[in-house]
């Protein structure tokens, strides 16, 4: 089947067709009305090095004896903020929602916090509480090797929004998926329809001509019809008596012979 003939079938059911939009654009407004809103919170952490230098032989932080110090303990404690681990002790908390925490590319020691919940105080607070957890972890990796107090690393927040932003992307594209797939349904049944309503079709064409009311000329043709045969039926019997007939009088009896006495 090319694209004419898919025209055309849709042309000759278009009552399926508009049928099966209308029944599509009813499941898009379902899926709309079901699917929730997605809120997202987020917020950025700057690592920060002590304002303090450390000066001749003094002790030294070691994490800032580092390659990148900063950049790779904020990266290492971005790995451990979304362990199994601290993602349930802060869902034990009642901060449920989904989170992320991520060391942005290429621009040094600079996190990335975000929590995505339907709920928009639920992310907020959810994003709080991961912010909370990496600033507690910080000073406790710090304190676990005795950092000088002149060395400490410290964070800064920044681009921490107090609401959470409306994510439309998770209902469009569910809107998007349920009307594309309803629309190549909609297709394949009009095409099996159209099949099985074809042959039908083709089935019921003999059936209607038998029942097809006779055309008047026609009945009297018939009805002359039989008159003629039985004239012309009769006309040999007649002729076939007569013949009959004259061949049995034609013929000539055998007189019986006389007895001579002796």
């Amino acid at each position: 089947m090319d694209f004419i003939d898919g025209v055309m079938v849709l042309r000759r059911r278009w009552w399926i067709f508009l049928l099966g939009l209308g029944l599509i654009a009813g499941g898009v407004v379902v899926v709309r009305s079901v699917v929730p809103v997605q809120y997202q919170a987020s917020g950025l952490m700057l690592f920060l090095l002590p304002a303090d230098a450390p000066e001749g032989n003094a002790r030294v932080n070691p994490y800032l004896n580092l390659p990148s110090g900063l950049t790779t303990t904020a990266s290492l404690i971005a790995s451990e903020a979304v362990s199994d681990d601290v993602a349930g002790e802060l869902a034990d908390a009642g901060f449920d929602a989904a989170y992320s925490v991520a060391l942005v590319p290429d621009t040094g020691p600079l996190l990335t916090i975000t929590a995505t919940d339907t709920d928009n105080d639920v992310a907020v607070a959810t994003r709080d509480a991961a912010m909370d957890w990496v600033e507690a972890r910080l000073v406790d990796i710090q304190d676990s090797v005795d950092a000088p107090e002149s060395q400490v690393m410290y964070t800064t927040r920044t681009s921490v929004t107090t609401t959470a932003e409306v994510l439309s992307g998770s209902r469009l594209r569910a809107m998007a998926g349920a009307a594309a797939g309803g629309l190549v349904l909609l297709l394949l049944a009009v095409f099996v329809i159209d099949r099985f309503l074809t042959r039908r079709e083709r089935r019921s064409v003999p059936v209607a001509v038998a029942a097809a009311p006779p055309d008047p000329d026609e009945s009297a043709v018939e009805r002359d019809a039989p008159e003629e045969v039985e004239s012309a039926a009769a006309a040999p019997k007649a002729g076939s008596g007569r013949s009959g007939r004259s061949g049995r009088s034609g013929r000539t009896k055998k007189r019986p012979r006389p007895k001579v006495s002796r």
